[in-house]
């Protein structure tokens, strides 16, 4: 009899047991899973995230260097073509004849005309003025020769376009000599404006959301 009860009560206890784990199993086991997945799942776009950010800081670089650059050469354009009217034409052609021992007898302007060019991208234009001279001269032979090349590679856009040297003696000569000044007289807007990529006054944070909208 004692054995019978013993029995009953160790397959109640086990049933029990069963019962317990599978109530275990369907509850908090179930919960604990959603736990662990869930803390893969944010280990994996932590490490997005900071993957992201280290390509960010990347590419942030990368466009500072690239507006640095082009800085640089919008600087270099507005030198060369003179974009602010600031340098009087003649006067360079007669200082860079006086620089090499030239002494400049006439400095004739042959003619004047402006070219306009279309950016198809966003149709601004920029208009190029081109005014010719027609220079007489008279120095020693390595000052003329200097001198032409020196127009042809000075800091403001300038081109010999023909030259014609006259011996006068051993050493010195007579040159006639057409060039051509390339100025910038017409430039978009956006050619001064600043190439800051920086918001100024919005700063979005992670999520997308500006400080204004927050």
């Amino acid at each position: 009899m004692n054995q019978d009860i013993q029995k009953i009560f160790i397959t109640k206890l086990v049933l029990a047991s069963l019962g317990t784990a599978l109530v275990w199993y369907m509850t908090i086991g179930a919960k604990e899973k959603q736990v662990y997945d869930l803390e893969q799942i944010y280990i994996a776009q932590m490490s997005e995230v900071t993957q992201g950010e280290a390509e960010m800081s990347k590419n942030e670089s990368m466009i500072d260097y690239c507006v640095t650059q082009m800085c640089s050469i919008r600087d270099e354009l507005s030198t060369q073509f003179d974009v602010n009217e600031t340098i009087n034409a003649r006067k360079h052609i007669q200082d860079a004849a006086e620089m090499y021992s030239l002494t400049v007898s006439r400095i004739e302007p042959l003619r004047s005309s402006l070219t306009k060019k279309k950016n198809k991208v966003d149709d601004t234009e920029i208009t190029i003025k081109t005014e010719e001279y027609r220079v007489e001269c008279v120095g020693p032979f390595d000052g003329i020769v200097r001198y032409v090349d020196d127009l042809s590679n000075s800091s403001q856009i300038t081109k010999v376009n023909s030259f014609r040297i006259i011996p006068v003696s051993s050493e010195y000569a007579r040159m006639i000599l057409q060039v051509s000044v390339y100025r910038l007289v017409e430039v978009p807007e956006t050619f001064n404006e600043s190439f800051d990529h920086k918001a100024s006054s919005q700063d979005i944070d992670a999520t997308g959301v500006t400080e204004d909208e927050a």
